[in-house]
């Protein structure tokens, strides 16, 4: 027997693959990271345990003129009596993408394959997180009443997938809509698919050709905003009617037994919405573990995370439909 220097060993003692297996779980995450688009566009929790997070919902104050001798805490009208409610947002089961990885092909291959399925998995999970949160929006814009005193969402039908003329009208008016019900002027997004994307960077309504501007930049194919709203280009909404039980196996997905996935998504195009309109509670967050299997010859790598998604304030979501 001779000594042989295994490139995944660390200390020269087995297990043969811990250094590999780590450079791996970077990989995925640096690939998730990348990918994810929606996570830090909206209200986020963190738990230790249990199965869902309350976030308190707060109604306006108002303001009126003191009258000479009247007290601002005996008389009426002076002292305000907020209204106060709360959204709780439940966790669901973990999400995972998995691979198992046989120590014969991977002696045979001839490239580096561990690089690559960390790519696919860290983006499959970025992917249906991403989903997961447009659904929620899409949900928020569909729910008809709000909470403390404050409107429900809203729907604006006369949308394009295609025509940037009928895209930036609406986008205008989903801005007055969010205005009309005082969401903030700051942190406001447009999320749409690559096609209605596409067809702004062609309009000279939104930026000059010539020439890069605070509005996007032609020869690279960018628009930044619209009517104020930072524009997200996404292929992550659905086209159709997307389920997302798997294998029989939800939990309260969105919080209250209601799968707002699961719709015709192909009469929706834009999204626009204010930071505070969703939220995501985090019971596990993205991690990466493996198990080499002898029984097996092959080590079996899970990237998992446990979230859940909800709606916070529906008022501050508007769908752009046709």
């Amino acid at each position: 027997m001779v000594d042989i220097s295994r490139l995944g060993q660390k200390d020269a003692t087995a297990p043969d693959y811990d250094l590999f297996l780590k450079v791996f779980g970077g990989e995925v995450l640096t690939t998730f990271q990348e990918s994810n688009l929606l996570m830090d566009k909206q209200m986020v929790r963190t738990i230790q345990s249990g199965k869902s997070a309350q976030f308190p919902v707060l109604g306006t104050a108002t303001a009126k003129y003191a009258v000479p001798g009247e007290s601002l805490v005996e008389d009426a009208g002076y002292l305000n009596q907020i209204q106060h409610n709360e959204k709780i947002i439940h966790v669901d089961q973990f999400l995972t993408s998995n691979v198992m990885i046989a120590d014969a092909d991977e002696l045979m291959n001839h490239y580096d394959i561990r690089s690559s399925y960390a790519t696919m998995i860290g983006r499959a999970l970025a992917k249906q997180m991403d989903t997961n949160i447009i659904g929620a929006i899409y949900g928020a814009a569909s729910t008809a009443t709000g909470d403390v005193g404050k409107p429900g969402g809203t729907v604006l039908a006369g949308g394009s997938a295609d025509s940037a003329t009928a895209i930036i009208g609406k986008a205008f008016e989903a801005a007055q809509t969010l205005d009309e019900n005082d969401c903030p002027a700051e942190d406001r997004f447009l999320l749409m698919k690559p096609a209605a994307y596409y067809a702004l960077t062609q309009d000279t309504t939104v930026l000059d050709k010539d020439f890069s501007d605070g509005s996007g930049d032609f020869a690279e194919g960018r628009v930044y905003k619209i009517a104020g709203m930072t524009i997200l280009k996404t292929n992550n909404m659905p086209t159709s009617a997307a389920v997302t039980t798997v294998d029989g196996i939800r939990n309260d997905m969105f919080g209250a037994d209601t799968d707002y996935l699961d719709t015709d998504w192909t009469s929706v195009h834009q999204l626009a919405f204010h930071k505070s309109a969703v939220g995501t509670v985090k019971l596990a967050d993205l991690s990466v573990e493996s198990e080499y299997q002898l029984e097996r010859l092959a080590t079996l790598m899970v990237a998992k995370y446990m979230c859940g998604h909800g709606i916070l304030r529906p008022e501050s979501a508007v769908a752009i439909t046709t």
